[in-house]
């Protein structure tokens, strides 16, 4: 197999985590300070791609920006594709499966977290056209063997879908003339045909995996509390080399030039928050300056 090209899809619109992405774009929403951008940059660099796709449409200059600071660290080819007008996740990974150089494309969402080994997703979805990652709910994917049958029959559906998927060359092809906004019939379409569509299991030894899509903003707070206490979080960071921004004795995450009183407790602050009096159960977006109690809001 030619070297991977990484893409992370990052055009949503991130409704369901408002007011959050009033402010950042979901993508870059952080969780102990590291944006979820970051976490499948450099696991799809582990995985061997040096040149990574990334699209946008909701506050996509604020993605462009990210990406063009990520790059001058080196080492990464890092291409934005603007859609002023929302493809969707079909259209968005058509054009840019029309626009990327030849090769194998690996593809996730950019606005998950997850501890799947994408090399070894590579190395299983040799020989297939297309191979989907299989994991969590609700379940979607109709795989009972290890070849993807069908999607989104309820009552045959067998896995959940972790949306993170590797086209084979002859399939990125197929897929250049695809122009719908949904890429589901696209496979539909492929598993119908007869063609190899592998469904491979995101942990290594076929359980659960950590995977989290962020899904609902009450879960946002209380979330970086939750991954703390996993194991699996945490050893995910050790490999990726991520520093953490997180007291866990105060559950408390600064972001950088960030301040709350010291008696602050359960808080996520993002960057450049100056807060004077009391905060509890509280998140801070970008910016904020102010004094007062706070407890139990999300103040912007």
């Amino acid at each position: 197999m030619k070297e991977p090209i990484g893409v992370l899809l990052a055009a949503g619109l991130g409704t369901r985590l408002r007011p959050l992405t009033l402010v950042r774009p979901k993508p870059l929403v952080p969780l102990h300070g590291i944006p979820l951008l970051e976490f499948g940059l450099r696991q799809l660099r582990q995985a061997g791609c040096r040149l990574i796709a990334v699209n946008g449409h909701h506050l996509r200059e604020a993605v462009q920006t990210w990406l063009q600071a990520r790059a001058a660290d080196g080492g990464l080819d890092l291409r934005f594709f603007a859609e002023p007008d929302l493809l969707g996740v079909g259209g968005g990974l058509a054009r840019m499966a029309r626009e990327l150089p030849p090769g194998p494309l690996l593809v996730q969402n950019g606005d998950v977290l997850h501890d799947g080994e994408l090399g070894r997703l590579l190395e299983r979805a040799r020989g297939a056209e297309v191979a989907l990652a299989l994991g969590g709910e609700p379940r979607v994917v109709e795989c009972p063997a290890g070849r993807v049958l069908g999607l989104r029959d309820p009552a045959r559906s067998t896995h959940g879908f972790t949306g993170i998927h590797v086209w084979s060359e002859a399939a990125r092809e197929r897929l250049c003339a695809w122009t719908r906004p949904d890429l589901i019939p696209f496979f539909q379409a492929e598993a119908a045909a007869g063609r190899d569509i592998r469904g491979v299991a995101l942990a290594a030894d076929g359980t659960g995996a950590l995977w989290e899509d962020l899904g609902r903003l009450e879960r946002y707070l209380p979330l970086h509390r939750e991954l703390w206490e996993n194991g699996a979080y945490r050893r995910l960071l050790d490999r990726l080399e991520l520093a953490p921004r997180w007291d866990a004795e105060r559950a408390l995450s600064l972001g950088e030039r960030s301040l709350l009183p010291e008696d602050a407790r359960n808080c996520v602050a993002w960057e450049g928050v100056r807060w004077q009096g009391e905060a509890r159960d509280s998140v801070f977006l970008d910016g904020v300056q102010g004094r007062g109690l706070v407890a139990g809001e999300i103040v912007l």
